[in-house]
């Protein structure tokens, strides 16, 4: 990322420090670098390889607007309710100080399509439509960024188009072909259509891609590892994942998964009395009716793992 002359304004002009940066000009470009990550160090923002390089700075130049799309990012990566509630308050206050911010429209959509994953919507499909509107409009403003393509295939595997999901994650990475995260949704949308082998692969790439994975990367890889049989590596992939993002319900449905899968019935239980204390209403029937599996048997492979593991 290059910072712009408001980035620089912002640096002066609210004194985060007091430093000398006597350099080469041939060195400009790194100094520019050094400069940000101190901004976004000094505003406890924390950074992976595909916050700084990619989306978040896509269309505008609004420093204001762009720094709270970083928080709302940083927010998204704690996988939980609350998360996620921070990310689209921040993301819709981005949106009030740049109207035409594509990648905001963007955050926003994504947050009501993990709601439906989290067991935070009251309205499964309304929250789909809603998320489906907000990235029509982050299209609309920003049709050549990965980001909106990432989250279209989210919302075609919610709604059960995996041919379309597959297709949106491949667009996004002609786009931009070392992007972490295209490759990480590319992975789960591939555990979900029956195609674990292809899942590995891919999350494997977004690793390579991603010297500082956030929590979903070690996910999906768990989730990919699972759907193929590889317990213990799944576990030990999750167990990154938890470590990095405790209270991340989706996680710890899969950590439960796992255990059971491998007959540590007690751990799986004491899994599931965790997720409950995070969030008391979910169940079985909602888990069955919510995740995008293409076929049953990979369903009902979850779903008597968890039962099996005391959840109802």
């Amino acid at each position: 990322m290059r910072i712009t002359a408001q980035l620089i304004d912002a640096i002066i002009g609210k004194h985060l420090w007091a430093e000398r940066y006597d350099r080469p000009l041939k060195e400009i470009f790194t100094v520019q670098d050094e400069i940000t990550f101190k901004i976004l160090e000094s505003l406890h923002i924390k950074i992976t390889g595909d916050d700084l390089t990619r989306s978040c700075a896509r269309g505008t130049d609004n420093i204001d607007a762009y720094l709270k799309v970083l928080q709302a990012r940083e927010n998204i990566y704690r996988q939980n309710i609350e998360g996620n509630a921070m990310a689209r308050k921040l993301s819709e206050e981005a949106i009030a100080l740049a109207p035409n911010y594509s990648t905001a429209y963007c955050t926003i959509a994504f947050t009501h399509m993990l709601d439906v994953f989290y067991g935070g919507s009251k309205s499964p499909k309304k929250s789909i439509e809603k998320a489906f509107l907000l990235t029509k409009k982050s299209l609309s403003l920003e049709s050549s960024c990965v980001l909106p393509y990432v989250t279209l295939s989210l919302g075609y595997l919610l709604t059960r188009q995996h041919a379309k999901a597959i297709a949106a994650c491949e667009e996004a990475i002609h786009l931009d072909p070392n992007d972490a995260f295209a490759y990480s949704m590319l992975s789960l949308v591939l555990t979900y259509s029956g195609k674990p082998e292809e899942a590995i692969e891919a999350i494997e790439k977004g690793l390579r891609l991603n010297p500082k994975p956030p929590a979903y990367a070690f996910l999906y890889q768990g989730f990919a590892y699972y759907h193929r049989g590889m317990y213990e590596e799944a576990l030990s992939a999750l167990k990154k994942a938890v470590n990095l993002s405790p209270n991340a319900i989706d996680i710890r449905l899969r950590v439960a998964s796992c255990y059971s899968s491998l007959g540590r019935e007690d751990e799986a239980r004491a899994e599931v009395a965790a997720i409950l204390k995070l969030n008391p209403r979910l169940s079985l029937g909602y888990l069955a009716k919510m995740y995008p599996y293409k076929n049953k048997a990979d369903l009902d492979r979850v779903i008597n793992s968890l039962r099996k593991a005391g959840l109802k």
